[in-house]
């Protein structure tokens, strides 16, 4: 009970301070003092992503892990103090394991039963979390590649994809998002940006990635079974099928 009193008051403090970060007087003293929340928030994000990815838990780890609660209040929080942010960026890229913990979030409970997928706490943290991702890209160009590279970022899209069509989620809103997401990764490694010329390299081990998972099936899929394609929804899949297909593996 003490260890569930102890979950319940981080929820309050951590909600409460994303809330407050909306403030810009807030804001400047939370950012202040952001050395000291990220040393306090990423390990409840890493430790809650851990449960999230691991099929089988211990007891005695589930007492250990914070609830869904705490979790939002701290990725509510975190998504504030990004904004602008590209110090704290880095702070999270550095942080082991942190990156990938924020990226697996995005896909929180997506292939679980609809209770779960459809609550609003498993929304939140969907929410959130993607919103920090989106906030780094802003800030930080080049860190797409980390993303690609070390924290799985294409694999969570592939499967959010392949999940939202079908006979899953039917939801063409995350099949659009992770779409997109999808042709981001194929357009910056084919003719980089400002930040960084075209990787070839990369290029390679993510096609050999798409390959091995069937990604190209699961994404084509969406052509067939969805119920709820739109126009815009399959000129994106259509896109992202030529861009996964015509590419050559040297």
């Amino acid at each position: 009970r003490e260890t569930e009193t102890i979950h319940e008051f981080q929820d309050v403090v951590l909600y409460a301070l994303g809330q407050l970060a909306n403030n810009d007087y807030a804001l400047e003293y939370l950012m202040e003092q952001q050395n000291v929340i990220i040393e306090h928030i990423a390990p409840i994000i890493n430790s809650f992503s851990t449960k999230f990815i691991s099929s089988s838990t211990s007891l005695q780890l589930e007492n250990q892990i914070p609830s869904r609660n705490v979790v939002i209040g701290a990725i509510h929080l975190l998504q504030p103090l990004l904004k602008d942010n590209p110090t704290l960026c880095k702070q999270v890229q550095y942080y082991p394991g942190l990156g990938t913990s924020i990226v697996s979030l995005t896909n929180f409970t997506r292939m679980k039963t609809d209770e779960q997928r459809n609550s609003s706490k498993s929304a939140q943290i969907r929410k959130w979390s993607s919103q920090c991702i989106e906030q780094m890209k802003i800030n930080d160009k080049s860190i797409l590649l980390t993303m690609v590279s070390e924290w799985k970022y294409l694999a969570v899209n592939i499967t959010s994809v392949a999940c939202a069509g079908g006979n899953e989620i039917e939801d063409p809103k995350t099949i659009e998002e992770g779409l997109r997401s999808i042709l981001e990764i194929y357009e910056c490694l084919l003719n980089g940006n400002k930040e960084y010329s075209e990787q070839p390299r990369m290029l390679r081990d993510v096609q050999i990635e798409v390959e091995e998972e069937g990604a190209n099936e699961d994404i084509e899929a969406n052509l067939y079974h969805s119920t709820v394609m739109d126009d815009q929804v399959q000129w994106l899949t259509e896109m992202c099928l030529n861009k996964m297909i015509n590419q050559e593996i040297y």
